[in-house]
């Protein structure tokens, strides 16, 4: 298959016209992303944070990070993989500042 060639996409797959919708306030969009990917992006958020509770915030924060984007990829799905790998991965980094700052003690301590 090359570049510019189509690919096979079930019915209702997240595409660029579904992205586009979804930009334009369609809430039939955002009713099929919900339906189309809120459970696996919830299982793959939580296999980063380990936390249901913060897996559902950062679906959340996912999908309106989709909505604000004005770049459609080639591959939306992929995309919002990405999207949800680096939103975690920045809890993740959040996380480790915070309990390195706790371990320090304070500069006036330290001399």
């Amino acid at each position: 298959m090359t570049k510019n060639q189509p690919t096979d996409r079930p019915p209702g797959d997240l595409t660029p016209s579904l992205v586009a919708r979804l930009r334009a306030g369609d809430v039939e969009a955002g009713a099929l992303l919900n339906t189309l990917y809120r459970q696996a992006m919830i299982r793959f958020c939580w296999g980063y944070l380990s936390s249901v509770e913060e897996a559902e915030d950062a679906t959340q924060e996912v999908f309106c990070k989709v909505l604000k984007t004005d770049r459609v990829p080639d591959n939306p799905r992929a995309w919002l993989y990405k999207i949800a790998r680096n939103y975690c991965l920045g809890i993740l980094r959040g996380r480790l500042h915070r309990r390195d700052a706790r371990v320090l003690p304070p500069d006036s301590q330290l001399g």
